[in-house]
């Protein structure tokens, strides 16, 4: 099976200090996923090997072995580089923490990578990221949009005058991956319904689809 127009049109840059396991990974990417995949051992590095002048997506996966992932989160919000926030940033070699991820999600990291995943997630998640979707926990996404500060609900903020009860419902079911079906058997409504709601939800929010809907419930918490 052939790659995909998005993973050929891509390049991805693998970021870490330890030369011999990220040249490793970048070029199992290569193979698995037919990307081209380089290694830099600091965002500077990757940043200067980078093609600036076309319209290649740029994915960063950034290793946080014995690093904090909040504090390559600050370094890269701090990054002077503007072209960096056209990039799309994960993290791999994370230690399982959901507050990691929610801290991810609400700074546009777009995936996290635990150090005990196998290559066949990572390589599946990496090739997810570079589709245009977000790489999470559904339970970490639904609840970037239902809780926030410790449990205030962050869908009665900034989406409280614009989508219903109702809306908001299908909206979680969305971002948590469920299908019509699913959320219509979840809500006990008929898909038809399921249906018009999300054709309201996408004129409200100004979207043309469920990834787009998506990205924009992370960005509006």
């Amino acid at each position: 099976m052939g790659a995909s127009d998005s993973t050929t049109k891509s390049q991805v840059h693998i970021i870490g200090p330890l030369k011999l396991q990220n040249e490793l990974i970048a070029s199992f990417l290569t193979c698995k996923l037919g990307v081209e995949c380089v290694y830099a051992q600091d965002i500077d590095e990757a940043l200067m090997g980078m093609d600036k002048n076309n319209d290649r997506l740029h994915l960063i996966l950034w290793d946080c072995q014995g690093t904090d992932p909040s504090t390559l989160c600050a370094e890269f919000c701090v990054e002077s580089d503007s072209f960096l926030h056209q990039c799309c940033i994960a993290f791999f070699n994370v230690c399982p923490d959901r507050r990691v991820e929610k801290d991810s999600v609400n700074r546009n990291v777009r995936g996290i990578f635990y150090n005990d995943d196998p290559l066949k997630i990572f390589s599946k998640g990496v090739k997810i990221i570079l589709s245009g979707e977000p790489w999470f926990s559904k339970e970490t996404l639904a609840k970037s949009l239902v809780e926030h500060d410790g449990g205030a609900s962050g869908l009665l903020g900034e989406t409280r005058t614009v989508l219903t009860p109702r809306e908001r419902e299908i909206l979680i079911g969305i971002v948590s991956g469920s299908t019509n079906k699913k959320i219509a058997e979840d809500l006990r409504i008929s898909i038809h319904t399921v249906k018009t709601h999300i054709y309201r939800i996408y004129k409200k929010i100004n979207v043309a689809n469920r990834l787009q809907a998506v990205l924009w419930a992370v960005k509006n918490p």
